[in-house]
């Protein structure tokens, strides 16, 4: 399964860093490897996640 996030910020802001993204969907999801990270978009697949 993979997971792209989109910011939908009303007010621009910045993409936060790969790291903290990647922090943040391991610590949802379990092990996670980030197969795209880009200034509006950034694309994840958990390893074990069954959803």
């Amino acid at each position: 399964m993979m997971f792209f996030v989109h910011l939908l910020f009303e007010e621009k802001c910045e993409m936060p860093q790969q790291s903290v993204m990647n922090e943040i969907m391991e610590k949802h999801f379990g092990k996670a490897e980030c197969f795209s990270y880009y200034k509006l978009s950034a694309g994840f697949m958990p390893e074990n996640y069954i959803g």
